[in-house]
């Protein structure tokens, strides 16, 4: 009886010893000594290899299971490879006893995605460009050359420059990206013509909208400023040039470019135009300096101009939020702008007199019920 009792006892105790010290030999199951404790655990970015460590009275090796598995080292330190996801690695101690494996977990916290959109690739000599950095969950930026620490800078480079910014999420892991800005003399002028819709008048005049809207070191030849860009003819279509100018009345806008050969698509945008592609790529040159928007729909991709009067084509007016469609949003604009009563600098004067009202919706509604929008590759 005794004996039973003693059998069953040791049962009891081996029943109740802790799993975590149990060694893995293959001589069977042998309790794991207490001397060997990792240093510390870690936590890291996505995209970077840490270095953990391990004291024992033994020789130390590194496993990626906590039985069997692969050996990935040994000693009392083990360099990770390079970690994009948390990740637990185990450590044994091969002492006369050999110790169960312990943990050592490696918590990898998301690195942000962050990348560099520029107002144009290229500017010319004495220009300037505007850079902005877009990513998720970030919390600070640092831009170098020694630029700036916000989301977007404008930069006035003297000579080709290559930009860097660096994205820190509120993990404290950081993105980076790069953008390389060409600086080239320009000597071409190169002149757009082009009519909106709603500042046109009649007999190839549009109206002096800055003036009517008293816009200080305006003229009664000036219409609006506009956006020309000259932009890649590969997908993504990268705007490579872009310059912001003056509009005159007579249609007539102007531009330095580099004395170059390559073909580029023309881009014209207005505050409350709709951005228009040229029909095919151009090549400015001293042979052809000019691009005339007006003459024919067929000078616009898809043939997305309006004809004014016989002859004379321009590019829609009215799309009031800038998404290259003119809509019922862009009526909401308008409406919100009447009962406010606005006048004076705002893009919602659509026919440039300014004075927003009733005589603006015009040409929106036209253009809303005909279902307008922007074609371009």
């Amino acid at each position: 009886m005794k004996s039973l009792f003693l059998l069953f006892t040791i049962l009891l105790l081996a029943l109740a010893l802790p799993q975590s010290l149990v060694a893995q030999g293959s001589g069977g199951s042998l309790p794991a000594p207490v001397n060997t404790t990792p240093l510390f655990s870690q936590t890291i970015c996505s995209g970077q290899t840490t270095v953990l460590s391990a004291s024992g009275s033994g020789n130390l090796t590194w496993y990626d299971q906590p039985a069997q598995g692969s050996l990935l080292g040994s000693g009392n330190s083990f360099t990770t490879s390079v970690l994009n996801a948390s990740e637990t690695f185990w450590v044994q101690d091969n002492s006369s006893t050999i110790s169960a494996r312990t943990a050592i977990p490696v918590t990898v916290n998301s690195s942000p995605v962050i990348s560099i959109t520029s107002s144009s690739n290229a500017i010319c000599t004495g220009g300037s460009v505007t850079l902005s950095a877009t990513g998720s969950d970030i919390s600070s930026y640092s831009w170098l050359p020694d630029a700036g620490d916000g989301p977007s800078i404008t930069v006035s480079p003297l000579e080709t420059t290559t930009y860097s910014v660096t994205g820190t999420s509120s993990n404290g892991c950081t993105g980076v990206d790069n953008k390389t800005i060409d600086v080239t003399p320009c000597s071409l002028s190169y002149s757009v013509k082009l009519f909106l819709q709603g500042y046109y008048k009649n007999a190839g005049i549009m109206e002096h909208v800055l003036y009517n809207q008293a816009v200080s070191g305006s003229t009664l030849t000036m219409t609006d400023s506009v956006t020309i860009q000259f932009r890649n003819t590969i997908a993504p279509y990268e705007v490579i040039y872009s310059f912001k100018t003056i509009l005159y009345t007579n249609g007539i806008a102007t531009v330095l470019l580099p004395s170059s050969s390559t073909s580029y698509y023309l881009v014209v945008k207005e505050r409350n135009g709709l951005e228009t592609w040229s029909k095919d790529p151009v090549s400015p040159s001293l042979l052809s300096a000019t691009y005339n928007f007006s003459s024919n729909a067929g000078k616009a991709y898809g043939d997305n101009l309006i004809e004014t009067e016989p002859g004379i084509w321009a590019v829609y007016s009215g799309d009031l939020y800038q998404d290259e469609n003119i809509d019922l949003i862009d009526i909401n604009l308008l409406e919100a702008s009447i009962s406010n009563f606005e006048f004076g600098n705002v893009s919602t004067d659509i026919n440039g007199d300014g004075n927003v009202d009733l005589m603006d919706f015009t040409v929106i509604e036209l253009n809303v019920s005909n279902f307008v929008f922007s074609g371009h590759p």
